[in-house]
C-alpha cells in the first residue's frame, strides 16, 4: 500500500513538473514570436476576433497592399463593417474591396472550419493569420489540421495591457496554454484514430 501511494505522489509530481515546465516553453514561444510580421505578401488575410487590436491590425495590413482579401473570422452578428472601420480610426475609404465578415465561429476550432471554407472557396494557397500572441500557438494548430498545405504567416499581436506583471494577463496566457493543450491533445487522438 505504501509503494503504490508512492508511485501515485511520483506520478503526479512527474506530471506537474512536466506541466509547468511546458507553460515556461509555452512563454518563451509566444514572447519570441515575431510581432507585426508584414515581411512579404500573401493572397489574403485572416482575423480571429476576440483580442485588442487584432481587427484594426488585419485592417492596417489591407491598407498596406499586404494581401488582396480579407477575412474576419468570428464577428459577432449583428456588428457591421462599417462598426468595425469606425473602431479602426482611420479612413474607411483607403481600404480597398473584398472583406468578407466571417459570423459563423465562436470559438478557435470553429475559427479553423470557417477559415477553411473561405480558403477554399477562394482558391488562395498563403495567408497571414492575424490573432493575439498568447493565442497563436492554438490557433496555428487548429488552422494547420485542416489546411496544412497552405502558407500561413503569423502575426501576433501584442494585447493592450500585455505584462508579465499583470496578473489579468497572466491568468489569460494560463488560460490559453492548457486549452492549447487540450487542443493539441485532441487533435493527437483524432490522427491516432
Amino acid at each position: 500500500m505504501e509503494i503504490c501511494k508512492k508511485i501515485i505522489i511520483f506520478i503526479m509530481v512527474t506530471f506537474f513538473s512536466f506541466w509547468i515546465a511546458g507553460f515556461v516553453v509555452f512563454l518563451d514561444y509566444i514572447e519570441k514570436l515575431p510581432n507585426n510580421n508584414s515581411d512579404g505578401n500573401a493572397t489574403a488575410i485572416v482575423v480571429l476576433t476576440g483580442g485588442t487590436n487584432r481587427v484594426n491590425a488585419g485592417f492596417d495590413l489591407l491598407e498596406k497592399g499586404k494581401a488582396k482579401y480579407l477575412l474576419i473570422s468570428g464577428v459577432g452578428e449583428k456588428v457591421s463593417l462599417e462598426d468595425l472601420t469606425k473602431l479602426w480610426g482611420k479612413n474607411p475609404l483607403s481600404l480597398p474591396c473584398c472583406i468578407t465578415l466571417g459570423k459563423y465561429a465562436q470559438n478557435t476550432a470553429e475559427n479553423a472550419i470557417e477559415t477553411e471554407k473561405y480558403i477554399k472557396n477562394n482558391n488562395i494557397k498563403s495567408f497571414f493569420l492575424v490573432t493575439s500572441h498568447y493565442h497563436m500557438p492554438r490557433a496555428l494548430k487548429e488552422i494547420k489540421n485542416i489546411l496544412p498545405s497552405n502558407h500561413i504567416i503569423p502575426y501576433a499581436v501584442i494585447p493592450e495591457g500585455y505584462s508579465f506583471f499583470n496578473p489579468e494577463m497572466m491568468y489569460l496566457i494560463f488560460r490559453e496554454y492548457n486549452k492549447f493543450l487540450f487542443s493539441y491533445g485532441r487533435s493527437f487522438i483524432m490522427k491516432g484514430f
